[in-house]
C-alpha cells in the first residue's frame, strides 16, 4: 500500500513492520506500520511531518478494510515513527546500544519489516550505523536470545498443551510460531553482520 505521490513533497517509503512486515498475517492480526522519508537538499522536514493526516487517514482505511489499529501505537499515524532514514538508523543502533527490555520489544517488532511501497529510497533502516560496534551488535544477539529462551513451547508433561490460565485457549502465535520467528530473526541479524 503506498501514500499518493502528490501529497507530499518528500520521498518517503511506507514499511509494514512484524508480522506484517514478515507476511505472516493471522486472523487476530493488526497493524504495525511506519515511514521513512528523505530529508529534502534544502533540510525542511515540512511534508513528511505535515502528512500526519494523510498518514492518519490510511491507517484508519486499512482499519475499515480489516486490519485493526494497533493498541501500542506502532502505526505511521504516530509521529514516533515515522522518520528520516537517518534518524531510523540511529534509533535502531540505539536500541542496540541499550538491550534493555523495552527496546527487545522494539526489536521484534521493528526488525522484521519490509518496503510496502516500491520507492528505491529505503533499502534498510537496520544498519547497525557507526555507533554500534561489532561488540555491542553481539551483546545485543545474546540479549535477543536470552529473551526468546524465555518463551516456552506450550507443551505439558504427559504430551497435553499447556493452555491459558482459563484452561481453554492456546496462544499458538506466542507459543506455536514465536520461538521459531525468534530464531529466524536472530540468525538473520547475526548472518547480516558477520
Amino acid at each position: 500500500m503506498g501514500l499518493p505521490r502528490h501529497r507530499s513533497p518528500d520521498r518517503y517509503c511506507w514499511i509494514a513492520l512484524g508480522s506484517e512486515g514478515r507476511l505472516e498475517q493471522t486472523l487476530s492480526t493488526d497493524q504495525d506500520n511506519g515511514l521513512i522519508f528523505e530529508i529534502p537538499t534544502a533540510g525542511r522536514r515540512s511534508g513528511a511531518r505535515a502528512s500526519t493526516a494523510l498518514r492518519a487517514r490510511v491507517n484508519e482505511a486499512l482499519d475499515a478494510c480489516g486490519f485493526p489499529l494497533c493498541k501500542g501505537g506502532v502505526m505511521a499515524s504516530n509521529p514516533q515513527w515515522c522518520l528520516s532514514l537517518e534518524e531510523w538508523r540511529g534509533t535502531f543502533a540505539n536500541w542496540i546500544q541499550r538491550g534493555d527490555g523495552q527496546t527487545l520489544l522494539n526489536a521484534s517488532i521493528f526488525f522484521d519489516f519490509r518496503r510496502s511501497t516500491a520507492r528505491p529510497l529505503c533499502a534498510t533502516p537496520c544498519g547497525t550505523g557507526s555507533t554500534a560496534t561489532w561488540c555491542q551488535y553481539r551483546m545485543f544477539l545474546r540479549l535477543m536470545v536470552i529473551n526468546a529462551l524465555g518463551n516456552r513451547p506450550p507443551l505439558g508433561v504427559v504430551r497435553d498443551f499447556v493452555t491459558s490460565s482459563d484452561g481453554n485457549t492456546l496462544d499458538l502465535k506466542l507459543n506455536g510460531t514465536t520461538p521459531f520467528v525468534d530464531a529466524a530473526r536472530v540468525m538473520a541479524l547475526y548472518c547480516r553482520q558477520r
